[in-house]
């Protein structure tokens, strides 16, 4: 049962990294276009120790695709950003949990695939959740803002997986990573250049820059864990226990903003943590049915 624990490691990581993000985009970067592009930027290292390491793969059109897939990738972050802008992190990765939901839908509509029951009551139970974290508070229903740059986000990143899943069967894991990196640096450039007074404080900026790092160290680490998980367990299983993300990012977020309000502002009221909770736990058993 060890992929439990792997798990469980692999999402913690996720999750400090989420509440790194909302202070790097609040109080450090506020240009969400800018903090994307940034935070791709910092992928170069290890695609250069890669690169390094296992060479470069052979010319051909799949290495155009693993680079292209650079351009959804950093779209999807552009769009994650903007989310976490004007939305708590806890909403944001529950906002997100609503991407087991794409692949039932896509294979109903495109394959006339028939679900189960089970599946049908889980995508009840996953929109009734979004709807739920999306209420600002019980007397009423007031959709977030991030809801629909939070869905894009996903969409686009279900995308990315899906075009990476195509090339790693014959590059490897590692050279496609890489190749993608290359391909989010590359087309980050240009706004680079739009931006770049901005940008030259922002890369000037020890903390910002050390934030910045930090994150996406935590992301290598998260997905690191969540590797080993899936090497010595079945990838459903390790999908839907990666459902209870948005729980922990709650906690930490609680946490955090009990003891720092500064560093991080999250709803702690009785009834919106309330709100919550029930919204999380209603996305987790959707997930875990669809899954």
């Amino acid at each position: 049962m060890s992929w439990i624990l792997f798990t469980i490691i692999g999402i913690t990581f996720w999750s400090f990294a989420n509440i790194v993000d909302k202070h790097i985009i609040d109080k450090r970067l506020k240009n969400a276009v800018l903090a994307a592009v940034l935070f791709e930027f910092v992928s170069l290292f290890p695609a250069f120790w890669i690169f390094l390491a296992y060479g470069l793969p052979k010319p051909g059109p799949l290495l155009l695709l693993a680079f292209s897939a650079g351009l959804l990738k950093i779209a999807s972050t552009w769009l994650y950003f903007k989310g976490l802008k004007v939305e708590e992190p806890s909403r944001v990765v529950a906002l997100y949990n609503l991407s087991p939901l794409v692949v039932p839908v896509f294979a109903f509509i495109f394959l006339g695939e028939v679900l189960g029951p089970e599946k049908y009551l889980g995508i009840m139970l996953l929109v009734s959740g979004a709807v739920l974290i999306s209420m600002k508070g019980v007397s009423g229903f007031s959709l977030s803002k991030a809801f629909m740059p939070i869905m894009a986000s996903m969409l686009l990143w279900v995308m990315y997986y899906i075009v990476i899943k195509s090339a790693v069967d014959s590059i490897g894991f590692f050279q496609t990573f890489a190749l993608s990196a290359i391909g989010s640096t590359a087309f980050s450039i240009p706004f680079i250049i739009f931006y770049k007074k901005e940008a030259g404080n922002a890369i000037h900026s020890k903390k910002l820059s050390l934030l910045l790092i930090f994150s996406k160290s935590l992301g290598f680490a998260g997905l690191a864990f969540i590797m080993l998980a899936l090497s010595s367990g079945y990838v459903s299983l390790v999908s839907a226990l990666e459902s209870i993300q948005p729980l922990v990012v709650l906690l930490f977020s609680y946490l955090l903003g009990r003891m720092r309000p500064e560093l991080l502002e999250e709803g702690v009221g009785r009834k919106e943590m309330g709100l919550k909770l029930a919204s999380i736990f209603l996305m987790i058993a959707g997930t875990f049915l669809i899954s």
